[in-house]
C-alpha cells in the first residue's frame, strides 16, 4: 500500500446525477476510484437523482439544486488537508490522481483532453485546506457552468496561482452528458451572468 495516501489526508467530492442512460460511463467512474484508490474517501453528493444507484453518499439534496451547490455542500463537508473536486463521467486510469496526494498551496487542474478551449477544466480540480479557505466556495449565482471560470479569476485576483498538471491528463467525455442532459439553456443563462459579471473575461483569462 503506497503511504501516499495517508499523509497528507484526501478526499474527493463527487456531484452525483444518476441517470439510467449514462449508467455505464458513472459506472466505469465509480469502479475505477474504487479499483485504483480504495483508501480514499468519497464525498458524494446526490443531486436528487431521478432513478436508483448502488453508491454510498453522503448527502442527498431534496431537490435538483445544479453542480455548482452540490459541489459547494461537498466542499463544505470535507474535512481533509486536500480535497479533490470531480465530475461523475471521468476517465480514471491508475496512477492519474497521484500528482494531487503532494500538492502545495494553489488550484491544480490536470492536463484536460475535453474538447472545451478553456484550460482549467473545473472537471477535475484540487487544493489544500489553506487554499480553500482563502478562495472560498464557488459563485451560487451559476448552477452548473462558468463558476470554474469565476473561481479561476478570483484566484488570479487573489494571487493564488492555477497550476496544470501536464504529466497527467484526465479524459472528459463530457460532450456526451452535454447533449444528453439538454444543458444548452442552462449554458446560455450561466453564460450571460458570467459576461455580465466579468465584461473583461477575455483578457483576464488570456493570462491565466
Amino acid at each position: 500500500m503506497n503511504s501516499i495516501l495517508h499523509t497528507p489526508s484526501i478526499s474527493i467530492v463527487v456531484p452525483l446525477y444518476y441517470l439510467p442512460e449514462l449508467h455505464y460511463t458513472i459506472d466505469k467512474f465509480f469502479r475505477s476510484l474504487d479499483e485504483n484508490y480504495p483508501d480514499v474517501p468519497l464525498i458524494v453528493i446526490d443531486d436528487c437523482s431521478p432513478s436508483d444507484h448502488p453508491f454510498n453518499i453522503s448527502h442527498k439534496n431534496e431537490k435538483n439544486l445544479g453542480y455548482v451547490k452540490s459541489v459547494n455542500i461537498g466542499l463544505k463537508l470535507s474535512n481533509t488537508d486536500i480535497v479533490i473536486v470531480m465530475n461523475d463521467d471521468l476517465v480514471i486510469k491508475k496512477g492519474d490522481l497521484d500528482p494531487f496526494f503532494e500538492i502545495g498551496d494553489g488550484i491544480y487542474c490536470p492536463q484536460d483532453s475535453c474538447s472545451s478551449y478553456w484550460p482549467h477544466s473545473g472537471a477535475c480540480f484540487a487544493m489544500n485546506r489553506k487554499t480553500l479557505k482563502k478562495m472560498g466556495y464557488l459563485n451560487e449565482e451559476y448552477k452548473h457552468f462558468f463558476a470554474d471560470r469565476e473561481y479561476w479569476l478570483k484566484a488570479d485576483e487573489l494571487g493564488i496561482p492555477i497550476v496544470k498538471l501536464n504529466k497527467i491528463c484526465i479524459e472528459h467525455p463530457g460532450s456526451a452528458t452535454f447533449n444528453l442532459l439538454d444543458k444548452r439553456k442552462i449554458y446560455l443563462e450561466d453564460e450571460k451572468v458570467y459576461i455580465k459579471k466579468n465584461p473583461d473575461y477575455e483578457t483576464r483569462e488570456a493570462i491565466i
